[in-house]
């Protein structure tokens, strides 16, 4: 509460204002300063950093100053930070991208050179051009010019007129502002002051008609002109004489009490225990915590997306493509990263009132999940309404030292991407890209491609028909933008050791997560990397092998991300990398009827390097010659007649009893068609060379897409025939995505056989999978109205993932862990690195608000309660 009938919140221009330029507060400024702190809220608003603002101002305060009343807008209103519980804390940032921010930097040294208003001939007072977050700063003497140099550059402010117009001539999609005496200031639109005097106004739930806000150019064209936009009082100041003249006035201070100390001033009268208004203060206080009215009073002022309680939202979201239903409290659509700060802030208000509240907040994609992953009781942050925008683009350029060529010997490039992007949509804006001709494209997309969103495709590590020469999408991931558990917004990517020190030493909830988890990866290096395991792909647990890289020594926190499911923090941006797509290719068929020969198969095919290996078995064959009509109905005419001509000798080999047991694909891809199909034939040499060991495998090669298109129908399109066509079934993944070392292919299918052969009669099912790496699919189509169902699945799961441990596999592969999987943890990585897991998620999320229940603390008992009943 403000006293003396202050304004409610009085924000402070820094430079020329509060201080000369760029110099910390003077004695006497600090002594009013900080009583003013404990009479009401002071802001202090600056294009400096953070940085410059705790060295300017806050480290010059005497003990007495209330830091909990105090406000820090940095970079002109870019960012704000708060103290809570003595640490400075995000509140939120409007950070620009690396590219944006090279971009600029690029047009600013572009504009020096060719307006000539800055002689670069001279030697600068450190750097001319500072990249500070949300903004690009240009000093045109240098960033620590002395004062007395910086204020004779421009007594008239001509020169910084001159260089703001052409800059706004080169930069049209940005803003650009005066800073202090010698420096200009470049934003995204509409990031100023203005706009941190909103954020306040929203954050603290006070209207801007409360406040005050005072600086020494409020003049037309004056950088702190913008502010009265917002209809705020303000008060002109010549100097920061003039603002300690003021401030004392407001404290009701007489020329002959100047002399007066704060520091004299005793604990009781200042209320140094004096805490801020939280978000918490906005709840009623007799309301029920954790309920959807809870959020929504909360949020009325800071969120700009939608939420809703309606039937049909909450319907709508209480499923997605697993074999479980929960129903959530609240559907919440936020429009931006601040919208999921705050919605994030609400969670944790009421989490903290009440700590046995069970809210929490689930993030959710597209929901072609099949685990359970983004299903909560709770509420649900949907991402696909709004932030569904791919950000950029960027294909590599070759003269770029930091450029590197892909597996194939090729430039590519990377995309910057929100969560709620269709890949559909996300591809043909890479594809758009081109290099060489050929568009650039994620190359993990899953076989969901056009029904998945790439917030699930980070969360979920995704994987596919080209993971086997390309990797998974933890291979691409390189940044990501996320809100943590506190609601303040973290940048993750990759830090050089002395970079990692310097995160470490931050004294926010961000610094507290690096500190603990390089401990934690340092102390237990060894046990992390024994338990990693050993197949070629993993979704199972959080990727604490893959944080540290072992070549470089970089520490990449977006890699522990990639594949957390929304347990750690709420992806809001992601960048990944690129590769050309090469657009030939050729494929080799071959038909098997002896699986004790596929080991020797696929170390004959894998060393040419095939972009996807793919099998299929004798089931899925049957099938799609049983519904041959049914598949080709939903394709055009001349599609479908073509390809029901090239489907006779499979119909053929149905009749005569002659049907593989399966068929597998290795597809090649080049630059030309000719260099796929070289390596096809190589492949198919390399098998038939195996007749020295008696063993023959019939094949044949495709020599294009339009040749090999109706077996990849069969592999793609098998499930969902079963599905469309078999009534009253429902598709229930359980064992639907282990993987296996390739060598054990002899000893583990018979067995995998084995186990499944007991319960023929209670599903029906087709086995079709990544080959190349051991990674099966097995969907099976189960009637849940019997109750024998569910005692199936959670008697034969164990089994199953017995038998996949037993040979060194994981048990999952591509779909994660989710509601199906978490309970199952245990069993594959043993006790000491679950416990590990669960320290991983404190550390993140100590009051466990981010999609409980996954990959920490699932248990049988949800899979029981939450599994659907009937189909």
């Amino acid at each position: 509460m403000a006293s003396r009938n202050l304004p409610s919140v009085i924000f402070f221009d820094l430079d020329k204002t509060l201080a000369r330029s760029k110099q910390s507060l003077e004695r006497d400024m600090a002594k009013v300063f900080a009583e003013l702190s404990t009479q009401t809220r002071v802001a202090v608003t600056s294009g400096g950093r953070r940085e410059q603002l705790v060295e300017q101002v806050i480290e010059q305060l005497p003990p007495a100053a209330n830091l909990s009343n105090i406000y820090l807008l940095p970079t002109s209103g870019g960012a704000m930070y708060t103290y809570e519980d003595g640490q400075l804390t995000c509140v939120y940032e409007e950070n620009l991208t690396q590219e944006e921010a090279d971009h600029i930097e690029e047009v600013i040294e572009q504009v020096l050179s060719e307006t000539g208003i800055v002689d670069l001939s001279q030697p600068t007072f450190g750097d001319l051009i500072e990249q500070r977050g949300s903004q690009v700063t240009l000093s045109a003497l240098g960033q620590d010019a002395p004062i007395e140099k910086k204020e004779a550059w421009d007594p008239d402010n001509s020169k910084k007129e001159q260089l703001r117009d052409a800059l706004a001539r080169a930069l049209p999609n940005y803003d650009i502002k005066v800073g202090g005496s010698t420096s200009l200031d470049v934003t995204r639109p509409g990031v100023n002051k203005a706009y941190g005097i909103r954020k306040t106004a929203e954050y603290l739930h006070i209207p801007i008609s409360d406040m005050l806000y005072v600086g020494d150019a409020l003049y037309p064209g004056g950088n702190d002109e913008v502010v009265k936009q917002t209809g705020i009082a303000t008060q002109s100041v010549r100097n920061p004489d003039a603002t300690l003249a003021f401030i004392r006035t407001l404290l009701g201070k007489s020329p002959e009490a100047e002399a007066e100390s704060i520091e004299e001033t005793t604990p009781s009268e200042t209320n140094p225990t004096q805490t801020n208004p939280t978000i918490a203060d906005a709840l009623p206080a007799a309301a029920p915590t954790g309920e959807a009215k809870d959020i929504e009073t909360l949020l009325k002022f800071t969120f700009k997306g939608d939420l809703s309680t309606s039937p049909t939202d909450l319907t709508k979201y209480s499923k997605d493509t697993s074999l479980f239903v929960r129903k959530p409290s609240l559907v919440a659509y936020p429009k931006n990263a601040q919208d999921v700060s705050a919605l994030v802030k609400a969670v944790t208000a009421i989490k903290k009132r009440d700590p046995k509240s069970s809210i929490s907040v689930t993030a959710r994609s597209a929901g072609t999940d099949m685990s359970g992953g983004p299903l909560t009781t709770s509420v649900v942050a949907v991402f696909t309404k709004y932030m569904n925008k791919v950000i950029s683009v960027v294909a590599d350029d070759p003269k770029d030292s930091a450029a590197t060529k892909d597996s194939s010997g090729h430039f590519g490039g990377h995309a910057i991407t929100e969560p709620g992007v269709y890949y559909r949509d996300f591809e043909k804006a890479t594809l758009a890209q081109k290099v060489d001709g050929d568009g650039l494209i994620l190359p993990s997309y899953p076989a969901s491609r056009e029904l998945c969103a790439m917030g699930g495709i980070v969360n979920n590590n995704s994987g596919g028909e080209r993971t086997l020469k390309y990797g998974k999408t933890e291979d691409y991931i390189e940044e990501v933008e996320v809100v943590l558990s506190d609601g303040s917004l973290a940048y993750f990517k990759p830090l050089s050791p002395a970079e990692l020190e310097e995160k470490k030493k931050l004294e926010t909830f961000e610094g507290d997560i690096y500190r603990k988890m390089d401990k934690l990866l340092t102390q237990n290096a060894e046990r992390i990397k024994n338990a990693k395991p050993k197949v070629s792909k993993n979704s199972a647990g959080y990727d604490l092998w893959n944080v540290i890289d072992e070549k470089t020594g970089t520490f990449n926190l977006s890699k522990l991300i990639c594949g957390a499911q929304g347990t750690l923090a709420l992806m809001t941006k992601a960048k990944l990398r690129l590769i050309r797509d090469e657009g030939n290719r050729a494929m080799l068929v071959l038909f098997v009827s002896d699986i004790n020969t596929l080991p020797d198969i696929v170390h004959a095919v894998l060393p040419f390097n095939p972009e996807s290996f793919e099998s299929y078995d004798d089931n899925t064959f049957k099938l799609a010659v049983k519904f041959l009509f049914e598949m080709l109905s939903q394709m055009g005419l001349f599609r479908a007649a073509r390809l029901g001509i090239s489907f006779l000798p499979e119909v053929a080999m149905t009749f005569t009893g002659g049907i593989p047991k399966l068929v597998l694909m290795a597809e090649f891809s080049a630059d030309t068609h000719a260099e796929a199909y070289k390596l096809a034939q190589e492949a198919q040499k390399a098998v038939q060379a195996l007749q020295s060991k008696g063993i023959h495998i019939p094949s044949s090669i495709k020599a294009n897409e339009h040749q090999s298109e109706k077996y990849w129908i069969v592999r793609r399109e098998s499930f969902a025939l079963l599905r469309k066509n078999i009534k009253g079934m429902y598709a229930s993944p359980f064992i639907d995505d282990f993987v296996v070392p390739p060598d054990s292919y002899p000893q583990f299918l018979p067995e995998l056989n084995a186990l499944l052969a007991p319960y023929q009669k209670d599903f029906i099912y087709t086995i079709a999978g990544h080959i190349g790496n051991g990674n099966f699919h097995i969907i099976p189509l189960m009637d849940l109205n019997k109750p024998r169902s569910k005692q199936v699945i959670l008697e034969l799961a164990p089994k199953v993932y017995e038998l996949v441990i037993k040979y060194g596999g994981t048990t999952t592969g591509e779909h994660n862990d989710g509601i199906i999987r978490t309970p199952y943890l245990a069993m594959l990585f043993g006790k000491e690195m679950v416990a590990l897991f669960a320290e991983t998620k404190q550390i993140f999320d100590p009051l466990n608000i981010f999609n409980p229940g996954k990959k920490v603390g699932g248990t049988f008992a949800d899979i029981d309660r939450d599994m659907l009943r009937s189909s």
